[in-house]
């Protein structure tokens, strides 16, 4: 799921994001005062989807890749060799994303050694 709605997200496929969204989806970012990140939870589909999109166009050479985040799945967004974002997200009973949760801040996220 997570890599399916990242290829939809960097194809710009409105309607393949919107799919795989909840209609009451909620989406949080932590930037932590250190780098650019949504100053609100972010609430329904279409809003959820519409900056997601907005985001992922400004992307440019990004590449993605699964990792672990706090033991669970979770997508990891590289600019150059560093991440730049993780993605972690639940599901609800239909298999729709119902929870993403977007970690921006560098001082949490994985730096290589």
């Amino acid at each position: 799921m997570l890599l399916r709605f990242s290829q939809a997200a960097m194809a710009q496929d409105h309607a393949a994001v919107l799919a795989m969204l909840a209609p009451d989806v909620v989406a949080i970012s932590d930037g932590g005062g250190k780098t650019r990140a949504a100053l609100r939870p972010l609430h329904g589909a279409e809003e959820v989807a519409q900056v997601i999109l907005a985001v992922a166009a400004k992307r440019g050479d990004s590449s993605p890749r699964m990792v672990l985040a706090n033991g669970a799945p979770a997508l990891a967004i590289l600019e150059g060799r560093e991440e730049d974002v993780v993605y972690s997200l639940t599901t609800d009973e239909r298999g729709r994303i119902d929870w993403i949760y977007i970690m921006r801040n560098p001082e949490k996220l994985p730096r290589p050694a």
